[in-house]
């Protein structure tokens, strides 16, 4: 088990790290573009209207130094809905992402998501608690509850017509029944799965015309965390789609 912790983690955690990573490299690199292209057309001012801007949020921040400085900065607050349905896989959390010859089983769920961003981290990064509720089917019928924190990048477009938006959940999540490989899992391991660790890697891909809309790719991940919860190694993996409403 612990020699294939690495590929696990490689797989199944640090890829949507690594996305938050890339996104904010990104970002700054755009911003970068735009300062040296203005640089480009006016070697050492920038065009009198950038200019003019420029002073204007300049006095601005001027104004409001003093507000910003006594009280902890929030970002304009952004409420999520994600609705999202999937199969569940009898594979690790790692081998589910790896999107070929994922062996599935014959049981879903349907998932209802809500989550808020309330810190600004700096770098685009946002994070705010997430809580959802889902109906598992399939061999039978199973209620999922989770809660946790969601860590959410603001996103990059791409060639002006794409906008991707990496996010990370971690939290619990709770069920009343186990189903499928979990309930294999149970048994040979002499488990207890009604309460295990919950990991929600997430991609969204919006429009930039319609940035309140997403089509979203969601791997939905219970686990023991190596008998951590439970005492139990896995847990319960699904590849899941759904749509995203933010206002």
């Amino acid at each position: 088990m612990i020699r294939h912790f690495p590929q696990y983690t490689a797989k199944g955690i640090l890829l949507p790290l690594v996305l938050l990573v890339l996104m904010t490299v990104l970002s700054n690199a755009h911003a970068a573009v735009f300062l040296r292209e203005y640089s480009r057309d006016s070697p050492g001012s920038f065009p009198d209207d950038v200019s003019a801007d420029i002073s204007a949020r300049s006095h601005e921040t001027d104004e409001h130094r003093v507000a910003l400085h006594s009280a902890p900065h929030h970002p304009a607050v952004t409420h999520r809905i994600s609705l999202f349905a999937g199969k569940f896989t009898t594979q690790s959390m790692g081998d589910t992402a790896s999107f070929w010859s994922v062996d599935f089983e014959e049981n879903h769920l349907v998932a209802l998501a809500y989550a808020q961003d309330m810190l600004e981290l700096g770098y685009d990064l946002r994070l705010g608690p997430e809580v959802g509720i889902a109906g598992r089917f399939g061999c039978r019928w199973s209620t999922e509850v989770w809660a946790g924190a969601a860590l959410r990048h603001g996103g990059v477009v791409l060639f002006d017509h794409l906008r991707l938006e990496p996010a990370f959940t971690l939290g619990l999540s709770w069920i009343d029944r186990s189903i499928g490989i979990e309930r294999n899992r149970e048994e040979t391991q002499n488990g207890d799965a009604t309460l295990l660790v919950y990991l929600g890697p997430e991609l969204a891909f919006a429009l930039p015309r319609y940035p309140q809309w997403a089509f979203i790719y969601r791997l939905h991940h219970r686990s023991g965390a190596f008998r951590t919860f439970g005492n139990l190694k896995g847990g319960h993996n699904a590849n899941t789609i759904g749509l995203r409403y933010s206002f």
